[in-house]
């Protein structure tokens, strides 16, 4: 097996027995046109937008773009958009290469617990819909086995023996078509399909009434190669693309926070892109109190910020006033350090946090130590959308 996907195979695992709980059925359909069908729960409330690359910032821990999505829905800064893009053409290629598909019109139907319908292409479903990055459920990877001449190998990798290696796939970003190489899996579209996951949206906080979003590239070196994630890989292709625009699918999420919090007496604790929030809490309060009132909020809004170098302080982008505390963590300082600053904002305050989740979990458990009052009262919020 090539490097990316270790497994300590013991011959003495026990199978596991899988209960299957979709059942699917493909009939080959007339010609239609070039625009499928889909139906699902998950489908409900989507809607087509352009999606547009704006700028890249010149940040350098990570690579970040702001990004726009037209907006003709009704949204406030601070709610989120759920952006839903296809795998590339060459990547869904190389799975029919894999698997021996001949592309022609069916119809897909999923009964069970994540049921969908589905009329079109087989390329267009692999491309559109279905999911080839999340770790393969071991249901999946079971139907895989049926046709895979390493069997043995993957059956092991679902059983209790094997949940270190089955986990390690998670861990370094393993997709289905790697998978599907290295195990020598030639599947059915049914074996591929029943089980499989669909491709879900990723979710921005939109921080403008104009719909910009910011994005934070997902990436990870797996043998000494850089992968990225499912979204980020589009947007870095889209960016690089002549036009740095594209139409996708979208849906809506409100945010709640701004109901809850008290935006008169808040302290921000945020790293990186987990900036977005409080920057749409400016424009929010901009949009819907006026600019009067706008003054007043802000002024008692108050903000610990975390980057790691000086080309990483998103803030430096964007217009925005207000007290902060900004924290650098090349100089080994930290937003978890600053929980002093919530002293001058108590009695009455709340604490809003966002950022990477060990930042996030970091602050949190410093809060719950120095100020216990906070986490009882339930004045610690994090990012929420309905």
């Amino acid at each position: 097996m090539f490097s990316k996907i270790k497994c300590s195979y013991d011959s003495n695992y026990i199978p596991i027995v899988v209960r299957e709980q979709n059942r699917i059925t493909i009939k080959k359909a007339e010609a239609c046109s070039d625009v499928f069908e889909f139906k699902s729960a998950s489908s409900d409330g989507t809607s087509k937008a352009k999606l547009k690359v704006l700028r890249k910032l010149p940040t350098k821990w990570k690579d970040t773009f702001v990004a726009n999505i037209d907006h003709k829905f009704d949204f406030y800064p601070c709610d989120a958009v759920g952006i839903l893009v296809p795998n590339p053409d060459e990547v869904v290629n190389e799975l029919f290469e894999l698997c021996g598909f001949e592309d022609m019109t069916v119809v897909i139907e999923r009964v069970g617990i994540s049921p969908f319908l589905f009329t079109g292409s087989i390329k267009d479903f692999i491309k559109y819909k279905l999911d080839l990055n999340t770790l393969p459920k071991k249901s999946l990877l079971m139907r895989l086995a049926r046709n895979s001449s390493k069997n043995k190998e993957l059956e092991y990798i679902c059983s209790k023996t094997g949940t270190s290696d089955y986990l390690a796939l998670g861990e370094n970003w393993t997709s289905l078509i790697d998978i599907i190489r290295e195990f020598e899996c030639k599947p059915t579209l049914e074996d591929l399909l029943v089980n499989c996951e669909l491709i879900k949206p990723r979710y921005y906080t939109i921080l403008n009434s104009k719909g910009d979003i910011l994005v934070g590239i997902v990436s990870k070196i797996v043998d000494n190669s850089l992968r990225l994630g499912h979204f980020s890989n589009f947007l870095c292709n889209l960016h690089s693309s002549s036009s740095g625009e594209a139409e996708v699918e979208i849906c809506l999420r409100k945010n709640k926070l701004c109901d809850k919090i008290p935006l008169d007496n808040l302290i921000c604790f945020c790293t990186g892109t987990g900036i977005a929030p409080y920057i749409a809490f400016h424009n929010y309060l901009k949009d819907k109190l006026g600019p009067s009132q706008k003054t007043v909020y802000c002024g008692s809004t108050k903000l610990v910020y975390g980057f790691r170098n000086d080309e990483d302080n998103i803030l430096k982008y964007f217009e925005v006033d207000g007290p902060i505390v900004n924290v650098k963590s090349s100089n080994k300082d930290y937003v978890y350090d600053k929980i002093e600053t919530i002293q001058d904002c108590l009695p009455g305050c709340c604490v809003f946090i966002c950022g990477n989740i060990r930042a996030q979990k970091a602050t949190f458990l410093k809060i719950s130590e120095k100020l216990p009052i906070l986490v009882q009262e339930k004045r610690i919020f994090f990012d929420s959308w309905q």
